[in-house]
């Protein structure tokens, strides 16, 4: 009897443990479903981000290819439902009668686009929306939005659910819509929307360059057309100088024939004398004429190249910014906010502190460089300068600078009080390069030492041949205690690319001192360097007042 007890209580331990492995086989199981469920996610997560990073790359592509503005709308529309996935899209300008003028489209039947040709936009509607304010107008579901009442049943119809109306501008005007759908609701989250919005703001930049593409061609139509008169009225001075040798000639045997007419012929050369006279001095304003007709054509052939070669580096700029600069911004954007959105209650308080200086310095990173393009592009005419403190712009960029000095335990010294005839903008990025490069070309294991000082001085105290007399200039001396260069070197430095260090030793492009140069010529001013190996570095910069 106790036997059997014994064997039974066996039994009921060993069910038991069974029951318990049975458990954590279960939990097990329900950890690893939900480990690859959170894989896929991510992974269509990163499709999903490449597919939208290759329609902005294929729209930018688009746009440096193409000639015309007919061309990149179709190119538009055809990468918005091929790399973009979406279901339809199309562009569209207005008549007189705020009818659509359907110009282009992709994902849509012969049927769709003879119904989107009739329809006219409400003021109420997310056109009309578009058109007055000049923003984009975003619906992630058709069926329910209030806007949307009187294309609802159409767009439903089609399977349609979202849509997103982007303004596309000439001039800072808009003059036409740009209108990509989706079959799927809450299809428009922040990154599709912020990418969509760079892509409209690229085909409207487009828009702009074919505008002065067209100005160009009509310059150089005008200068053929100038030079052709030209050799017309030569060929026609020519004629006249042939005639009047045959006259003289004529003249000549006139004379020997008929001697009884000498009395007549005497008054005939006086005459003639006269004639000739007059004749040499018009000759002699003609020749004039033709100098300056043609220093004037040296002249418009010499801006017709500058013109070709600035339009050259326009688009090699336009392009490098796009891709070598904003890429990775938009990468620490995206993965920040990544970060900030799974792992906020995992963060420390310092942390998330950090992250926001990364988000703060990233976005202002590419406003810089949207500032510097918008620089680039547009004449002299165009900028407002302003009398600004220099304090101001120094302390801004050591904020923009705290975690290199923080990390380098630098110190940077200004106490000066100077106001500078300049852009903020564009100054604040002349001092950033500058500063940086200090702090990045350190000496190994010494604190970086970096002295600004600025004072005002007449162009009398100057000894550049660039100075304008009676102008007074804002001098401003960036000294630092870095590794220094060669001499040797000190005008070679501001040069676009040029290095004078390997990629292994410092990071960089070698545009920063270049930028730098040209934001100086900007302000009509001067900008030069001194050094020596392993003495540091002052750079020397003279703005004239304005």
């Amino acid at each position: 009897m106790n036997e059997v007890l014994a064997t039974d209580g066996n039994f009921a331990l060993h069910n038991e443990e069974k029951g318990k492995l049975i458990a954590q086989l279960i939990a097990a199981n329900k950890e690893l479903a939900l480990q690859n469920e959170e894989k896929e996610k991510r992974t269509a997560e990163l499709i999903h981000a490449k597919e939208l990073y290759e329609f902005l790359s294929q729209i930018n592509q688009t746009i440096v290819h193409s000639k015309d503005q007919q061309t990149v709308f179709k190119e538009a529309c055809r990468i918005a439902t091929g790399f973009g996935k979406f279901k339809a899209a199309w562009i569209s300008t207005f008549d007189s009668e705020n009818k659509f003028n359907l110009v282009e489209s992709s994902g849509m039947s012969d049927e769709d686009t003879a119904l989107f040709t009739k329809i006219g936009y409400e003021n109420s509607g997310p056109i009309g929306k578009v058109m007055q304010t000049g923003n984009f107008y975003l619906c992630n579901d058709i069926e329910n939005d209030p806007l949307l009442i009187n294309w609802r049943s159409v767009a439903v119809e089609r399977g349609w659910h979202s849509c997103m109306a982007l303004p596309v501008r000439h001039q800072h005007v808009v003059v036409a819509i740009f209108i990509v759908v989706s079959a799927g609701k809450k299809i428009f989250e922040s990154q599709e929307v912020s990418l969509l919005v760079e892509a409209a703001d690229d085909i409207s930049f487009a828009l702009d360059i074919f505008e002065k593409d067209k100005h160009r061609r009509e310059i150089e139509r005008t200068l053929v057309a100038t030079n052709m008169e030209l050799a017309f009225q030569n060929g026609e001075k020519e004629k006249r100088a042939a005639e009047l040798f045959i006259a003289n000639k004529e003249l000549a045997f006139q004379n020997l024939d008929k001697e009884k007419l000498a009395l007549e012929l005497i008054i005939a050369n006086k005459e003639l004398i006269y004639q000739n006279a007059e004749k040499e001095q018009r000759a002699a304003e003609l020749i004039v004429a033709n100098q300056e007709l043609a220093f004037q054509n040296e002249e418009k052939e010499k801006r017709a190249a500058e013109l070709i070669t600035v339009n050259k580096e326009l688009l090699n700029f336009t392009y490098i910014s796009n891709h070598d600069l904003q890429e990775p911004l938009r990468k620490i954007q995206i993965f920040i906010s990544r970060i900030v959105g799974s792992d906020a209650e995992t963060l420390s308080p310092m942390g998330k502190s950090h992250l926001q200086r990364i988000q703060n310095s990233a976005e202002r990173m590419q406003q810089l460089i949207r500032d510097l393009l918008i620089y680039h592009y547009v004449n002299n005419a165009e900028y407002k300068f302003e009398k600004i403190d220099l304090s101001l712009i120094v302390k801004e960029v050591k904020e923009d600078l705290a975690t290199s000095i923080e990390e380098k335990k630098a110190i940077v010294e200004f106490s000066d009080r100077c106001f500078v005839d300049t852009m903020f903008v564009s100054f604040r990025q002349l001092l950033y390069n500058i500063i940086h490069n200090a702090l990045k070309f350190a000496s190994p294991g010494v604190p970086p030492h970096i002295v600004i000082n600025a004072s005002i001085v007449p162009a009398s105290e100057l000894n550049f041949d660039a100075v304008s007399g009676g102008k007074q200039y804002c001098y401003i001396a960036i000294k630092d205690n870095g590794i220094g260069f060669d001499p040797e070197s000190s005008e070679r430095i501001f040069d676009v690319f040029h290095r004078l260090h390997g990629k292994d030793e410092y990071s960089g492009t070698g545009v920063g001192l270049a930028i730098a140069r040209k934001i100086v010529a900007h302000h009509q001013g001067i900008i030069t360097a001194t050094s020596e190996p392993g003495k540091g570095t002052t750079i020397h910069i003279y703005i004239p007042e304005r």
